[in-house]
């Protein structure tokens, strides 16, 4: 039942004008809900005004230049905009535009300046705009509290992370928005379709990505065609180690699982030819989209920059990146630190302080802290931690008291905090993490360990289980606890579906600082290196890729080859890549199993052997038979002298070298050696078996 006709959203400073405005709607019989009593802070956001807002036809924004400054002005204006957006209208006929200004570069979000509802200049006529909103609004069916939602864009690419405290960031939205669909109206911004990309860039914790994030999740609607969500690796753990090539491979393998989302054929697609399918399918379907590039590196060029951007024409790209060097490509958006009030709120959703000591205290701690987002978010959760036992007062008391690891740690994070703060803040992430229980901080050091990527909670099971030489059943409740307990403390996030933990690179590198020669931390990734090897090599084995996830940190743990182990999980992952039809790099990482195996274990041995046919196969299905023929040469000779000339495996060598033969056109050899292979086969496998019969096929093929 419609309650209002229009709900009148404005800045206290221009109360006179509004009233005035109030007055003309009213006389043109349209019931306005006006909250005169407003007071300009956050807290004043009532289920009244709630109630209300939801309960009207429309929002009339009184949108001076004070207005975009007003916390709960720029609240009002998202919900009524949201709620048209979900409900799957144009936003443009629920929310009109008065402007009482000469400029409009202050209305955001772009669209608004577009659909100007009013200009009311000081000598403006009230009167003739209360009309044509009475108009307007006698149009309008139903109120924004009765729009529904409309269907959800598809997410593709990673988990969403529950963004519970998020605070703020209203005005960052709507500039980063703006940003997004200026070639929408390009008559008043000047931007062009052709124009790359939209930045946010900003110190390490201030809440670039959660701020991404954010915006994906609730503009999901504007960008009907889905949600792609990259990750660049930019200042993950793994620093310099993280070369250009092995990023671009990275890339490539998150775009081809793309392709496999939106139900691509990938298995004859080669890396090269991936943007272009995935931009004609994307193009096809001819719907907007949004393509997030999470933590852009410093010191790429254009061109490496250009293979993140958005394939085909219906894309819009938003990058968060620690680097400024990219100001001459696309809008760009500074993030800087929340405000006082933002840092206070976020404090409060943790612990609220009690009298005005304590009050003082609490605006205090976010001073100190240079309201950091995460150093904010993390001290929050120690003081509720801490309830009854300590206070605001005494946790700014202990921050002004640094041991020498927390200097150290501030010394080996310079850069990514903000000035004059950085000890404070590597002191609140310190304490916290040293607080935890031992199990919790197996959590953040198993993730420091890991990729960047989510963290799945059955992961954490079995390497707990793999570590601790017990079963996953008795692993499975303290795993539990210990990542509850690291999320209650705010050094971990649950994903939106709660099936992993997703930990701040921040958290990770602090930790890692801290026990950069940690025993325990070694035993988690190398737990973590036999669990998944064992998954990858189970999964492979039933003929099912694993996902996207799993094989991110797989790479990420092979990044060094300093164990047999290791060679092992990333010929697991060559086997899965094989399989994902990404032959092009399953080639380059059988190529560096096959050295590893090579300097760790010699030439001779069998894994060495075995990483050897794999990769001359992986030259066959690409059509290099040249070099799978020297290979398979080198590897039966071995196996000759130390298998013997009947074993299985060197008949199947000498099978694998017939077909290359056979590829390079020396038929009348490799006919020699399928005869040979053939009645080996019989004498030891049988003629049923299936390498007997394939074998009786290439020879069938061959004459």
């Amino acid at each position: 039942m419609v309650a209002f006709d229009v709900f009148l959203s404005y800045a206290h400073a221009d109360r006179d004008r509004v009233i005035e405005l109030c007055g003309a709607l009213v006389a043109q019989g349209l019931a306005v809900w006006l909250d005169e009593a407003r007071i300009e802070t956050f807290e004043s956001i009532s289920g009244a005004v709630s109630e209300a807002l939801a309960r009207s036809k429309a929002l009339v924004a009184f949108y001076s230049r004070t207005y975009p400054m007003r916390r709960a002005c720029q609240w009002e204006l998202t919900a009524a905009f949201l709620a048209a957006q979900e409900g799957g209208h144009d936003p443009r006929k629920r929310v009109l535009v008065v402007n009482p200004e000469e400029g409009i570069g202050h209305v955001e979000p772009i669209e608004l300046r577009d659909a100007l509802y009013a200009a009311l200049p000081s000598s403006g006529n009230i009167g003739s705009i209360a009309s044509s909103v009475a108009e307007h609004v006698a149009s309008l069916d139903g109120v924004l509290g009765e729009l529904g939602p409309a269907a959800r864009a598809p997410w593709v690419g990673r988990a969403a992370v529950r963004a519970t405290r998020f605070v703020g960031r209203e005005r960052d939205m709507w500039a980063v928005h703006s940003a997004l669909h200026a070639a929408d109206v390009a008559v008043i911004s000047g931007a062009h379709r052709s124009d790359p990309a939209v930045k946010v860039t900003g110190m390490g914790g201030i809440g670039k990505t959660m701020l991404a994030q954010e915006y994906a999740m609730r503009f999901a609607n504007a960008h009907r065609g889905g949600v792609f969500w990259l990750r660049a690796h930019g200042h993950d753990d793994r620093g310099e180690t993280l070369m250009a090539a092995t990023r671009s491979v990275e890339r490539d393998t998150q775009m081809l699982e793309f392709a496999r989302e939106l139900g691509l054929a990938t298995a004859d697609l080669p890396p090269r030819g991936l943007r272009g399918a995935l931009a004609d399918e994307l193009d096809r379907r001819a719907e907007p989209f949004l393509w997030v590039v999470d933590d852009i590196p410093p010191g790429l060029t254009s061109a490496d920059l250009e293979a993140w951007y958005a394939p085909g024409r219906f894309g819009t790209t938003l990058m968060t990146t620690r680097s400024r060097e990219y100001h001459g490509v696309g809008a760009q958006l500074d993030l800087g630190v929340l405000s006082a009030q933002e840092g206070y709120e976020l404090l409060l959703k943790h612990r609220v302080p009690e009298g005005p000591e304590e009050l003082a205290a609490a605006r205090g701690l976010v001073a100190d802290l240079g309201a950091h987002a995460l150093a904010v978010d993390v001290a929050g959760a120690a003081l509720a931690a801490a309830m009854g036992v300590r206070s605001f007062a005494q946790y700014r008391a202990d921050l002004r008291d640094p041991a020498n690891d927390v200097l150290g740690v501030a010394a080996g994070l310079a850069g990514e905090l903000p000035d004059g703060h950085d000890a404070s803040i590597a002191a609140t992430l310190t304490r916290s993490i040293r607080q935890l229980t031992e199990p919790a901080r197996d959590v953040l050091r198993l993730a420091s360990r890991l990729a960047s990527d989510p963290v799945p909670a059955s992961l954490v099971v079995r390497v707990f289980a793999r570590v601790q030489e017990i079963s996953e059943e008795e692993a499975r409740n303290p795993a539990v606890a210990a990542m509850h307990e690291a999320v209650q403390r705010s050094l971990a996030d649950l994903t939106e579906d709660g099936s992993a933990r997703r930990v701040h690179t921040l958290i990770s590198r602090t930790i890692s600082l801290l026990e950069h020669l940690s025993p325990r931390a070694d035993a988690l990734a190398g737990g973590a290196v036999d669990v998944l090897s064992a998954e990858l090599g189970g999964s492979s084995s039933r003929g099912v890729s694993a996902d996207a996830v799993t094989l991110a940190h797989a790479r990420h743990l092979t990044t060094t080859l300093g164990t047999p182990r290791h060679a092992a999980l990333l010929n697991a992952v060559a086997v899965h890549d094989q399989m994902r039809g990404d032959y092009g790099l399953a080639r380059s990482e059988s190529a560096e199993v096959l050295a590893a195996y090579q300097r760790l274990l010699g030439f001779r041995h069998l894994d060495t052997l075995n990483a050897m046919n794999t990769l001359a196969e992986m030259l066959r299905w690409l059509g290099d038979y040249a070099a799978a023929r020297s290979l398979q040469e080198q590897t039966l000779a071995v196996y000759r002298r130390s298998l013997g000339e009947q074993h299985p495996t060197t008949l199947m060598t000498i099978s694998n070298l017939a077909l290359s033969l056979s590829a390079l056109g020396d038929h009348r050899a490799a006919r020699a050696l399928d005869e040979q292979t053939l009645v080996g086969l019989r004498r030891v496998l049988g003629d049923e078996h299936p390498s007997t019969l394939a074998t009786m096929n290439n020879l069938a093929l061959a004459m």
